[in-house]
């Protein structure tokens, strides 16, 4: 009787459980709600259960669904800050806030951490605010649109700001020292992803190309839907039998290198190789900076080894899906030369390292330096029957995250319909070979998202590419420019605000680490299109072109402050996390604007001799051009123009007809 009763207990404790009503994780401790009148707020239960969800004395019912979901709507305009706590039946969240919530999305330059960005040992030490929480959405991507998903809130403190968003941080920081408003950050980005993988299927209606290459890669991995383990199996069994097989984690060898030149391509029909080369390392890098270097998703195997040891790598599913990592340990004496040697395995196919890449201060590129080389095995080459034998566990094998849909799915749906406050987005280095595509696409994304968080102007705040590549002195070379152009265009959408940054990039780096100035350039327009502040938030906007007598007056909008033309450095950033600058040469040398340039009617550019500011316009001349018929500005993938409004903002770049 005793063992009927204890079951039956169980059993009841069981259903008790299972019939909880739980909130979703974006609801947990230490949340941040937005002050808004309507704040959806959902978790699950038991289906048909009844919740009851309340807080700061104001309280919502609603029943669970078949597929035990629930969400209810409340009215937070007029609660105070908080903390308070959020009730959902029995269920508890405690320390909860109500203030601005942000999300910010994008790829690499909104994923770049706090500790690979500029002062980051100061940032970290000060990061002290208790108002300011941070949600970091758990990286996923999938076919479909997902209701669930991973993370949670933490209060921002020096033990963790050191691994969030850089850019992300110091705009809600920003947004805390202007306001009284707690600041709560979704953080919800990927590096190297493109502006389709964060888009709906319904927002790629315009684009049947997408929504083919999207039905491709699903019918690809449902030809294959093996687990891990059973992949694994048949990759070992398939390589034994073609006698390609290799055994992992070797000593590092001592004999028969030779030197060659640095070069992506180091086995033809795959094999195993080892390249090995000496890292210098400085005493401030050992004490303060570090080494921090990311090799781009090898499509092979891949070792490293710090002077014999191994300290880091990739498995058979990560091949051609994840970064390799490298991070000198904390512990240990490296200052001087180490011996590093990085050993790649493929078994299918050429063996090849992602160049360029840099690790500490030596950069690698094709064809420059040299490295040694030790050939620890080459296969032969494989015929096309015996390549399409080869196991391929598709979903890992190919980068989905790169593909339509499958961020937005896994990482921007589940998160629908969260109050926020504003979006802001760092994104655009990925679409620069197709800026048509991105514009429209980037127009479409911001009305989906509208759409889907309930607010048809919600306001949307986003970067312009930074400058980056070499400085050019060749007026025709447009590089970046016309994807920056496609960016202006969004602003042409209502509530939507950019921070121009083609004087805060790094010639080197595609990623910057001054992550500050976009930061406050976002944050000063967010003070005027969320908070209604009458504050200056925008550069100088070319409006018309006109010509007369060999000259063009370019008319810019100047949005309550003056036209300017500000001293230029006589020094650009390289790479900053190298302290390498170098001389800037200016285009225009007479010139009291650097960069602009005009075009005749044979479609040829030349820069100007002459740029001056005179009150709202720019009076531009070129010996070269008497009869222009265009005129830019800035637009180069590494400007160094110097044209600004009194208020600080740079001028937007820009392509114009003259009249």
């Amino acid at each position: 009787m005793k063992r009927i009763i204890f079951s039956v207990l169980c059993f009841a404790a069981s259903f008790e459980l299972c019939g909880k009503a739980v909130f979703s994780p974006l609801f947990g401790d230490h949340a941040v709600l937005a002050k808004r009148e309507i704040v959806p707020v959902w978790g699950s239960a038991e289906p048909g259960e009844k919740v009851k969800v309340s807080i700061a004395g104001i309280s919502a019912e609603t029943t669970a669904g078949k597929n035990g979901r629930w969400m209810v709507r409340l009215n937070l305009s007029k609660c105070g800050n908080g903390p308070f706590e959020l009730h959902a039946n029995d269920t508890v969240s405690k320390d909860i806030l109500i203030g601005s919530v942000y999300l910010a999305s994008g790829q690499s330059n909104m994923t770049l951490q706090v500790q690979s960005s500029a002062d980051s040992a100061n940032v970290i030490r000060n990061a002290k605010d208790d108002k300011l929480r941070y949600f970091d959405v758990v990286r996923s991507w999938k076919n479909t649109p997902q209701s669930e998903l991973k993370g949670k809130w933490e209060i921002v403190s020096p033990d963790n700001v050191w691994r969030f968003s850089a850019l992300a941080y110091h705009f809600a920081a920003a947004i805390r020292q202007k306001t009284a408003s707690p600041v709560g950050i979704v953080h919800s980005s990927l590096g190297g992803t493109p502006i389709e993988a964060w888009m709906s299927v319904e927002s790629l209606a315009d684009f049947p190309d997408m929504l083919a290459l999207k039905q491709r890669v699903e019918s690809r991995n449902a030809a294959y839907p093996q687990k891990e383990k059973a992949y694994l199996q048949d990759l070992l069994q398939w390589e034994k039998q073609l006698n390609r097989s290799d055994k992992r984690f070797p000593p590092v060898p001592q004999n028969n290198w030779q030197k060659t030149k640095m070069q992506s391509l180091l086995l033809k029909n795959g094999g195993v190789v080892w390249i090995k080369f000496k890292l210098p390392v400085t005493a401030l890098q050992v004490n303060k900076t570090g080494i921090n270097t990311v090799i781009g998703r090898p499509d092979c195997i891949m070792d490293i080894y710090l002077n014999g040891k191994r300290v880091s790598g990739n498995n058979p599913l990560n091949v051609a899906r994840k970064d390799v990592f490298f991070v000198l340990p904390r512990k240990g004496s490296f200052e001087g030369d180490n011996e590093i040697a990085i050993r790649l395995f493929n078994s299918g196919s050429s063996v090849s390292i992602p160049m360029p890449f840099t690790m500490g201060s030596k950069k690698f590129e094709a064809g420059k330096g040299e490295w040694e080389i030790h050939v620890e095995k080459e296969f032969p080459p494989l015929s096309p029957e015996e390549i399409a034998k080869r196991p391929v566990f598709t979903e890992k094998f190919m980068q989905m995250d790169r593909f339509p849909t499958q961020l937005y799915n896994g990482m921007i749906h589940p998160l629908h319909p969260l109050a926020l406050t504003a979006i802001i987005w760092y994104h655009g280095e990925s679409g620069v070979n197709n800026p048509g595509f991105y514009g429209k696409a980037f127009r479409n994304l911001i009305g989906d998202w509208r759409k889907r968080f309930e607010n048809p102007e919600l306001p949307f705040l986003f970067c312009q590419l930074a400058s980056h590549h070499p400085k050019t002195a060749d007026p025709n070379n447009a590089g970046w420019a016309r994807l920056r152009s496609v960016q202006t265009a969004a602003l042409q959408l209502k509530n939507t605000g950019m921070a121009v940054l083609t004087d805060a990039g790094e010639s080197e780096d595609i990623h910057p680490q001054d992550k500050s100035t976009p930061a406050g350039r976002l944050a000063a327009a967010a003070m005027v299109l969320v908070y209604g502040k009458n504050d200056p938030y925008q550069g100088p906007e070319a409006r018309s072109a006109s010509a007369a007598d060999g000259s063009v007056t370019v008319f810019f909008e100047c949005h309550g402050a003056d036209l300017v033309a500000k001293d230029l450095p006589k020094e650009y950033i390289i790479r900053r996390s190298q302290n390498r600058t170098g001389k800037l040469l200016r285009n225009s040398p007479a010139a009291q604007v650097e960069n602009f340039s005009l075009c005749n009617a044979k479609g040829q550019w030349f820069w100007a001799d002459q740029a001056t500011v005179n009150g709202n316009t720019v009076i531009v001349k070129s010996k070269a051009v008497p009869d222009p018929v265009k005129v830019r500005y800035n637009w180069c993938s590494n400007p160094s123009g110097n044209l600004y409004s009194s208020t600080g903002f740079p001028a937007v770049p820009f392509e114009l007809d003259v009249k």
